[in-house]
């Protein structure tokens, strides 16, 4: 998630009252439009906008909702077995954990709570946990709330907060900010073992698809 300044934010939604696109704010911004997209989500059509527009755009939305549903509705990630838990757990790790020899324990960070759920949900589903061996470690900016950070992370991924440790906190430069930011997570499990089993895993798939 990129980080901007509150001015940047404000002045896309600005821009998005006054009926341009995404497209055009972002060029004017210097930034992706999906962002755009993101910041403006809700805010009313200018009244430049004709009615055939918000209806096409209206259509639009209604037809992506409808493919998404139709698309899950017989996707239970629940259901998933624990082999497939161990490569899709594998793969997440790749992207967002520490390797060995770098790290001789699981660490697996980020500030997406639901890549943070995902992860951990396929954790347990497909290794035996020792759950005492968790210890989550926050990185959370000197505005912030360590104990309301912390009892949204430890409900977040079930896991008790005694098993939290001291937070790193910064302090943010300038006037620049991540909106619903919420801290970066550390998941840490304190097995060598596990780590190189999901590392491992996902050097054999990369071999396997060559």
């Amino acid at each position: 998630m990129g980080i901007h300044s509150e001015k940047t934010v404000q002045k896309a939604r600005e821009l998005r009252e006054k009926h341009l696109s995404y497209k055009e704010i972002g060029e004017k911004l210097g930034i992706p439009s999906s962002t755009v997209r993101r910041w403006c989500f809700g805010i009313k059509a200018g009244k430049g906008t004709s009615l055939s527009e918000i209806q096409r755009n209206k259509k639009i939305r209604r037809e992506i909702i409808d493919e998404e549903r139709k698309f899950l509705k017989n996707f239970d990630i629940k259901k998933i077995g624990q082999n497939q838990a161990k490569l899709l757990a594998s793969i997440l790790y790749w992207c967002e954990g520490s390797k060995y020899p770098g790290e001789t324990r699981m660490c697996f960070t980020s500030s997406d709570e639901g890549m943070m759920k995902v992860f951990i949900f396929l954790l347990r589903k497909g290794f035996k946990i020792d759950e005492k061996k968790f210890r989550v470690h926050l990185q959370i900016h000197n505005a912030q709330d360590f104990e309301n950070l912390r009892e949204y992370w430890s409900e977040l991924l079930g896991i008790d907060e005694s098993q939290f440790i001291k937070p790193t906190i910064t302090m943010p430069t300038g006037n620049r900010h991540r909106r619903g930011y919420k801290g970066t997570c550390t998941l840490r499990y304190n097995d060598y073992r596990i780590l190189l089993k999901l590392t491992a895993l996902f050097r054999k798939l990369s071999l396997m698809v060559d």
